[in-house]
């Protein structure tokens, strides 16, 4: 019986909070103690984090050369910040690997 009326409440939820801009919603609960947020495509996340001063991405020198930049750790730890070991593979680079392990996977016996 809970969920018997979800899909019109669902849809009578989405035709009210259309009519004012998420800033609005955002504030209204907050003021309400309920954590909200916008959701951010993913230019606008990016976006986001340069506004709050934080750097989303990273850019690793491989053999002198920088690597294509990549998406940073979210978390700051200040004693222990992460660590970036190695660049992500070129494309195909471990083709060969993956398909070994996945025949020799594959092949044996469930234990």
């Amino acid at each position: 019986d809970r969920v018997a009326n979800r899909a019109a409440l669902h849809s009578e939820l989405e035709v009210r909070i259309a009519l004012m801009p998420v800033a609005h919603w955002t504030s209204l609960l907050a003021t309400a103690g309920v954590p909200s947020g916008k959701v951010n495509d993913i230019g606008e996340a990016f976006e986001f984090a340069q506004q709050l001063g934080l750097d989303a991405t990273y850019a690793r020198l491989d053999s002198g050369v920088e690597a294509v930049r990549q998406i940073a750790n979210p978390i700051t730890l200040s004693k222990t910040p992460a660590k970036y070991w190695r660049p992500p593979p070129g494309l195909g680079e471990h083709d060969d690997d993956v398909r070994s392990w996945l025949a020799t996977e594959w092949t044996r016996p469930a234990t």
